[in-house]
Order: C-alpha cells, then structure tokens, then sequence
C-alpha cells in the first residue's frame, strides 16, 4: 500500500468507498488474510450492522444472521480460492473449507498438478485434509514410494471411505506388484543362462507365478527382491479390494512371498498363519466361482481351532476367536453367501461377551436384511429377551414386505 496514495484519496471519499479501495488494495498487494478481514468489514457493513465487531451474532435476526454467514461463506471462497491458485495451498485451503465445495478446491488443485514445487502442498491437502484421498495417495505413492505410502495408508487413509482406501489399497497392490515383476524379471534372465532360453518376445508376457516357476531358485539363499516388510504388509491392505485385477495380483504377491526364506515370514498372526498361505486362500476365495471353495474351509477350521483355544480364555486366545469369527464373516458376506454368514453370527452370539454382542446383532441384522428374512433375528431376540431386537425384527419383516 502507497499511504500517502490512500490518505490523500481518501480525504474526499465515502465510508463505503474507502472500504472498497483498501479492499482492492489488499487483494493487489497479495495480503490475503487482511484482504478477508476487509471483506468481513465490507459484509457487515453493507448489511447496517456495527463493522468492526467481535460480540456475539445471536442478537440479530434470522434473516441478518444468514445473510451474515452467506457474505462470510463467499469471502472463504474467494480468498481460498486465490490463495490456492498463488500456491499457498495449505493456507488457501483453510478458507475455502468452511465452504464444503472440496470438488472445486480439487479443480484448482489438479490445475496445479504439474508444478512440482507444490506437490508436497498438494498432497498434504488431498490427502491429509481429507479433499481427494485417493487421488492424494497416488501423488504421494509416485512421489515419495512404497514405505511412505504404506505409512500413510495405515494412518492417514483410515478415515477416508471405504471406496477411497479401495483405490489407494489397489494402487499400492499394482504398484508393488509392477516393482516386483521388474526385479524378479531381471534376476530370472541372469539365471535363466544354461536352461531353456526365454525368448526376448515372451519376456514381457511371463507373470510373477510363471517366473517363479520357471526360475525355481530365486528366492534361494535368503534372496528377495522387495523389501519383505512392504510385502506383507502390501498383501494385508490389498484384503479390502473388490476389483478382481488387483485381487489376483495380490494373490501372485502372496505365492511370492510363500517361497521366501523362513527368515522373511511374518509371525504372531493368530488367524493368518502361515502369514502368506492364509492370505492366499483368503484371495481365492474372492476370485473363486465356486459355491464353496476350499479357502472357506480354512477359516471355518482356523476359526473352530481359536474358538476351542479360547475356551481356556485368555486375552490373546479371545482376540484371536474375534478376528476369526470377523474374516469368515466378512468373506462370506462379500461373496452374498448370506445364510451361512448368519449360521455363523448366531453361533458366534452364544459364546461371545456382552460387549461384543451388540456388534455381531448388527451383523446379524445386515445379513438377515440381505438375505431377505428377519426369522434367525427374531429367534435370537427372543431367546434373550431382547425386546428392541425382537421388534426392529417384526418391523423390518413388515416394513420391507410393504407392496
């Protein structure tokens, strides 16, 4: 600001003419918190009210009050969105969330995509803020790498819905598994010297299963060609995808990972033992067509065998019984085989405590909604004298079977 400039146009201005000039010479001048100050200045102004105010607005009317919070609303926007077009994307988003429009703040984002010097910036609001997780994740898995995007999975992600972790578990599934092929490719050409040639035309075609197949000693002498932290914990997020593609991906990951060096075998998994076994057949159970593939059966005796261990009961023995009882579920809901998911959760609900009781009912509600029928709920309630459950359940029956 030029303040000798301002005094002298301002000696023969208007109140409101001399808001709109300091106004636009914040703007100008890039000093975006005062310029928001002013424009609250403005607002509150132009609506009769006192406009340098910190007291309370509940005094005012309804009307005023909205008409208040409109202006204040659209000056978040205006200076959020300039602030993030400048490059100050941390900052500028700080304006524009009271907002809500997070489909515009991603616009203005991906605009800037390209400039490397605002990645970090980028990321931190897409991912860390919550804009566009996914996306964010993506970013940050090319720019940073596994490790760091394993990190941010596990902590920054876990808020983000279900579809969002489902994209970025999926993109560090590929990604890995892309980084794998690549490394186990250019060994298995070295070690390929002396048996039968790979043709250079087929190279490419040959996926993770056929090299190792083709190449039995890869993994021989503690070898590994990923870092096996990042692997097993890979193949734990990649559970959560439904895309078939990445499915099968983790699933090669996991016959990888089977011929490691007992060194390399992640432990202390009470359900998932042998780690890359257990993990394995619960991804065939995903691709399977069959009505009851033989994964199914794992978890069912992997849950009888925690089930029996925890009936000497002990922290650690109840843990296991839970997460054993949540994976075979959470399979067979996934594959809609609903009536057995039930057949589970009710025996399930006569050995577990009362604090795991309400939520194995909510599964049992979600089944028995799915499958088309509230009769096992009704029993159950019945049989505990649960009067909320026994009539959600006769509601339910009635409510769903309206014309």
């Amino acid at each position: 600001m030029n303040f000798a400039d301002f005094k002298t146009a301002s000696q023969h201005a208007s109140a409101q003419d001399i808001l709109t000039r300091l106004i636009a010479t914040l703007e100008q001048d890039q000093q975006y918190g005062a310029w928001f100050e002013a424009l609250k200045l403005q607002a509150r102004f132009d609506l009769g009210l006192e406009p340098w105010s910190v007291g309370s607005v509940e005094a005012l009317s309804a009307d005023v009050q909205r008409q208040l919070e409109d202006r204040l609303v659209e000056a978040c926007r205006v200076v959020g969105e300039r602030m993030i077009a400048a490059g100050r994307i941390a900052e500028g988003w700080m304006y524009l969330r009271p907002v809500g429009d997070a489909a515009r703040a991603l616009e203005l984002l991906r605009g800037l995509e390209a400039k490397d010097e605002y990645a970090d910036q980028i990321i931190e609001v897409a991912l860390g803020y919550g804009v566009a997780p996914a996306w964010g994740f993506e970013l940050l898995l090319g720019r940073m790498g596994t490790c760091n995007a394993i990190t941010a999975f596990d902590t920054q992600m876990v808020n983000a819905a279900l579809p969002e972790r489902q994209q970025a578990a999926a993109l560090l599934v590929r990604h890995l598994y892309t980084e794998l092929l690549k490394n186990v490719r250019h060994h298995g050409l070295k070690q390929s010297t002396g048996t039968e040639p790979v043709l250079e035309s087929k190279v490419a075609e040959l996926d993770l299963i056929q090299w190792l197949e083709r190449v039995p000693d890869l993994t021989a002498n503690q070898n590994y060609h990923t870092d096996p932290s990042h692997l097993s914990s890979v193949v734990r997020i990649g559970r959560i995808v439904d895309d078939p593609e990445p499915q099968r991906l983790a699933w090669q990951l996991c016959g990888y990972g089977r011929q490691l060096d007992e060194l390399f075998q992640p432990q202390g998994y009470a359900v998932f033992d042998p780690y890359y076994d257990a993990h394995q057949s619960y991804y065939e159970v995903l691709l399977s067509s069959e009505s009851s593939p033989a994964g199914l059966d794992f978890f069912r005796q992997r849950r009888a065998e925690l089930t029996q261990a925890a009936e000497q009961p002990t922290a650690l023995s109840w843990e296991g019984q839970i997460e054993a009882t949540d994976v075979l579920v959470e399979l067979l809901m996934r594959r809609r085989q609903y009536s057995d998911a039930i057949k589970v959760l009710m025996d399930q609900l006569q050995v577990c405590g009362e604090h795991q009781r309400s939520r194995w009912t909510a599964l049992l509600f979600r089944c028995c909604q799915m499958d088309g029928g509230f009769e096992p709920l009704l029993q159950y309630s019945q049989q505990l004298g649960d009067a909320f459950g026994f009539g959600l359940a006769t509601f339910y029956q009635k409510y769903e079977a309206k014309p």
